[in-house]
């Protein structure tokens, strides 16, 4: 939840094709991710910004509805 009470929902998949990311791949590294200030952070200086977790997110009723139409 963000600070303005807001879900979102955040997919991450897109950059596990992206230079450094690619180590996310990992499975054990993917778990190791703490929320650190609103960021999400995983060993190794990868780490997602508060920001570009809200900013390439969608709201979660908008991602119920496409889940729902593509069902």
């Amino acid at each position: 939840m963000f600070e303005n009470a807001e879900r979102r929902i955040f997919d991450v998949k897109p950059y596990l094709r992206r230079g450094i990311f690619a180590r996310l791949q990992n499975r054990a590294t993917f778990r190791a991710v703490r929320v650190i200030a609103g960021s999400v952070e995983w060993p190794g200086e990868l780490d997602l910004s508060y920001d570009t977790l809200y900013l390439e997110s969608q709201p979660v009723a908008d991602v119920a509805v496409t889940e729902a139409v593509a069902a």
